[in-house]
């Protein structure tokens, strides 16, 4: 009877555990600086810090081999076809994806703060001044994107400084993103539902 009532014991706190551990905040903090990435995770006072170095090895892969020129035929331009079809279906699919989780997340996902800081040129200054009204373009429509879309705390920081006279690249980012474990899960769950009837089709 003891051991039924510690094993019953048990039980009870790995749930309370993870309930817990689902609803608690979730705090998410990404900076990104001289190419070099920083992410924090916070949950319940535990914090977890993963650094990932710009210097990653590229795997260079060797010369290939060249090909037979052949004509085309009939079934050639039918899979070509097929494939225009699986594109276009994959690009709905990723469409309706990112559709279904943004609306689920658009009141759970909170910003509490986004900074942009860019730094850049490649030693033209012409063209640099036509990147930098580019760049600015993008850059509001993806401030405008959040705001309209998303929990914004406080206002977005973007900073654009062009460099006319010299060739470089600086970026740094630095945002803070608060939600709960499940609410991740159930936008997961989502993704999967979405993937998975077109995977059927």
């Amino acid at each position: 009877m003891i051991v039924l009532w510690w094993i019953l014991g048990i039980i009870g706190f790995l749930v309370l555990l993870v309930t817990i551990l689902l609803f608690a905040p979730l705090r998410l903090q990404a900076e990104v600086k001289d190419g070099d990435l920083t992410a924090t995770v916070k949950i319940l006072g535990i914090k977890y810090v993963k650094k990932m170095d710009a210097e990653t090895p590229i795997k260079k892969t060797g010369k290939k081999a060249k090909k037979e020129v052949k004509e085309e035929t009939q079934d050639e331009k039918a899979s070509i076809r097929e494939k225009i079809h699986d594109v276009r279906r994959k690009i709905q699919m990723v469409r309706e994806i990112l559709q279904e989780v943004r609306a689920y997340l658009s009141t759970r996902l909170i910003f509490e703060s986004l900074t942009l800081k860019l730094r850049f040129g490649d030693g033209n200054a012409a063209r640099t001044g036509i990147e930098t009204g580019l760049i600015w373009g993008a850059a509001g429509g993806l401030v405008a994107l959040l705001n309209n879309n998303f929990i914004v705390k406080t206002p977005i920081d973007v900073e654009i400084m062009p460099e006319f006279n010299q060739k470089m690249f600086d970026l740094y980012v630095n945002g803070i993103i608060r939600t709960r474990l499940a609410h991740i899960i159930i936008a997961a769950f989502i993704a999967v539902k979405v993937y998975r009837k077109y995977d059927e089709i």
